[in-house]
Order: structure tokens, then C-alpha cells, then sequence
């Protein structure tokens, strides 16, 4: 399966050349994960890379979360924010962004949090981190910080390749 991006360079899926773990792995987080393959396509470049890669954001991502639906919120919100980014609409003040309804405390402390880390990541309110740290413990909250980042990192580059982070 070969993928065009937006720049107009082929990005090879080679599932072929993955071992039948990391085949399942990249379905699963094609599918269960919502990432889109294009994403990680871009990694297949390069033999091992992509194997590389799936053992990383399993780590750091997935693992990360022992509650499922707060990776649920992440991807969401990251999402959300890369759609207002890349029609320029993101707000300069993390303030103006509203979170979705009905979210728990813990939810909505972690949305706080990446609207902060999309607008300005280098100043991050204390308050948003007081949020943070009244519903999650630092080990948590390093795995979170990780994660995030990640996830943003990668909405970052489907971007530039014209792939959107979630199918």
C-alpha cells in the first residue's frame, strides 16, 4: 500500500517488512488508537524506524494511561486544537478556548492543561498546573506531560504531510 501526502512525496506503509508483533501492533493503533496510518507511514522510510517508533509511543502513550478515557480526551482535544491551528483560529490566550461539556474534573484539568501547552507551552499558568497535580500524582502526571506532547507532536507532522492525526 503506497500513500500520497500532501507535499506530494510517496510514503511506503511497508507492513511487509514488520514483524507479525509490530504488524498487529500498527493496526491496533491504526484502529483502537484512531491514528491514522498515513502518520505513521512517514516512519517507514527507514528499515527498523518504524518498529522503533511503535515500541516508544506504546511505552509513552499508551501505557501511559490506566484510565482509557483520558487518552480519549487527549486525542480528542488535540485534534480539536490542530483543526483551529491549521485554520489559523487558535486564540492567543488559552482562556478564550472553551472545553467541551460534561467533562469530570480530572478531564477537564487535563484539557485546561493542552489548551495551555497548544497556545504557549513555555508559560503555563501555575493555576493549571495546580489543577493538575490536585487529581493526578506526579508519576501520572510525567506520564501524561509525555504523552501529550507526543500526541501534539504528531498531529504536528500530519499536518505537514496533510495527514490529520485521527482517521
Amino acid at each position: 500500500m503506497t500513500e500520497v501526502s500532501a507535499l506530494g512525496f510517496l510514503v511506503p506503509a511497508a507492513e511487509n517488512a514488520l514483524t507479525d508483533d509490530k504488524r498487529a501492533t500498527l493496526r491496533r493503533f491504526s484502529s483502537t488508537e484512531a491514528i491514522d496510518p498515513g502518520i505513521l507511514a512517514t516512519l517507514a522510510h527507514s528499515p527498523g524506524r518504524l518498529e522503533r517508533f511503535l515500541d516508544f509511543y506504546g511505552q509513552l502513550v499508551t501505557d501511559a494511561f490506566s484510565d482509557p478515557r483520558l487518552k480519549d480526551v487527549v486525542r480528542r482535544r488535540v485534534s480539536e486544537l490542530d483543526r483551529l491551528i491549521r485554520a489559523h483560529d487558535l486564540p492567543a490566550d488559552a482562556s478564550e478556548l472553551r472545553p467541551p461539556r460534561g467533562l469530570a474534573a480530572d478531564e477537564l484539568a487535563l484539557v485546561r492543561f493542552i489548551d495551555a501547552f497548544a497556545v504557549d507551552y513555555r508559560n503555563i499558568s501555575d493555576e493549571v498546573f495546580s489543577d493538575l497535580r490536585a487529581h493526578f500524582t506526579v508519576g501520572e502526571l510525567t506520564e501524561l506531560l509525555w504523552a501529550v506532547a507526543i500526541i501534539r507532536g504528531m498531529a504536528r507532522v500530519g499536518s505537514v504531510v496533510g495527514v490529520p492525526l485521527e482517521r
